[in-house]
């Protein structure tokens, strides 16, 4: 992450060290961990872990994300803008119960991605600025999930792997390609993009 780092073990405890100013750790606190503690979960089994710039996400067995930490631009996922200190339930798409069915969890600076495990669409959630999400928007903040679309506005599918960064993101396709197809969405004064330009997208 931006300041910490995340652990998951193999009888699936999940362990966190680090800065802890915003609750990234997730031991409902905010004291600065020097060696791993444990983070506040004891939810269904965990199956992915992602530490951001100053949140952190989980992902579980049975498709539910949980996150918690910073959540000035609404990362977290829970339609608030309110810091969590142990791991917080994101709720589903249009504010409508939980985001279910998902099998990877990919924390960015200020923003969150999840795959949905039926057909590798994605969703994208906190700080909108620079198109990072991924879903049309370039300002403001989503409190909660919003579908990730192509330019031709069609909602991308067949995602197998995911990464956040600073202030854009990359996502790997599968599809029939020898080595897959690769997406990105963000800020790319400094090329990040891989679009041979230097534009947003």
């Amino acid at each position: 992450g931006g300041y910490h780092c995340m652990a998951l073990s193999s009888d699936g405890t999940v362990y966190a060290w680090g800065m802890n100013d915003q609750g990234q750790c997730g031991d409902n606190s905010t004291t600065e961990r020097k060696t791993p503690i444990e983070v506040s979960y004891s939810g269904d089994a965990v199956s992915n872990i992602s530490a951001g710039f100053l949140h952190s996400g989980l992902t579980t067995t049975t498709g539910k994300v949980y996150c918690w930490g910073s959540n000035g631009n609404g990362q977290v996922g829970d339609n608030s803008t309110t810091q969590r200190n142990t791991p917080t339930q994101v709720v589903g798409v249009g504010n409508v119960g939980t985001l279910a069915g998902i099998r990877d969890v990919s924390c960015g600076d200020s923003f969150t991605h999840a795959i949905k495990d039926s057909d590798g669409s994605v969703y994208g959630w906190g700080k909108q600025l620079y198109g990072m999400i991924g879903n049309g928007q370039n300002s403001g903040d989503a409190l909660t999930p919003t579908s990730v679309i192509l330019s031709g506005g069609s909602v991308v599918t067949g995602i197998t792997q995911i990464s956040g960064g600073g202030d854009y993101a990359l996502m790997l396709k599968s599809d029939g390609t020898v080595d897959g197809t690769v997406y990105a969405c963000g800020i790319g004064t400094n090329g990040q993009l891989g679009d041979g330009g230097t534009s947003d997208n």
